[in-house]
């Protein structure tokens, strides 16, 4: 019985298992690649394509797909693999922004890095209200600044929040 190891299990000195016949392919070019990805969103495409387009200085999209969504704080947030002609980008949506795969090579660390500061911005309580529509509604709106602001101010005992009905009287329309 020959005791040596099969040459399936031993790579030989190139570290290929197989030989060395195997051959990486060639990059694939663009307008081939874009036609072989699943279950691509046109329209979805076109926005985050005019979008990134716009954000940069004059450099065009050569490919982009949608590589995960994932769902936080019931916002949902899309992730794009944006190929352009001066590198590959990050599109995240909600809100959407772009950041350079140079600078942020793990998408799961761009995500968070995005969440996380998208969360900072919308805990602002500012309030894109009209002058006409805080006056209208007040009462309202100082329930509301009051509810954000003991957020704010960390724990709170069971008895701090009191359920509040909100009404509002419009003008008849005779």
């Amino acid at each position: 019985m020959d005791d040596a190891p099969s040459n399936a299990l031993n790579p030989d000195a190139t570290g290929d298992a197989h030989g060395g016949d195997c051959v990486i392919p060639p990059t694939l070019p663009y307008d081939v690649l874009r036609g072989l990805v699943v279950n691509r969103d046109p329209f979805n495409e076109d926005e985050i394509r005019a979008y990134a387009e716009s954000q940069s200085n004059g450099e065009q999209v050569v490919h982009l797909e949608m590589v995960k969504t994932e769902f936080v704080f019931a916002r949902r947030h899309d992730v794009w693999d944006v190929h352009m002609t001066d590198g590959r980008w990050w599109v995240i949506t909600s809100p959407t922004n772009l950041y350079p795969q140079g600078l942020f090579p793990s998408l799961d660390y761009c995500l968070s890095l995005h969440i996380g500061v998208t969360a900072r911005v919308l805990a602002r309580h500012d309030t894109d209200a009209t002058p006409t529509e805080s006056m209208l509604f007040a009462g309202a709106f100082r329930r509301w600044e009051q509810a954000t602001n003991a957020l704010e101010r960390g724990p709170m005992k069971p008895r701090t929040f009191r359920p509040w009905a909100i009404t509002a009287v419009w003008p008849s329309s005779n």
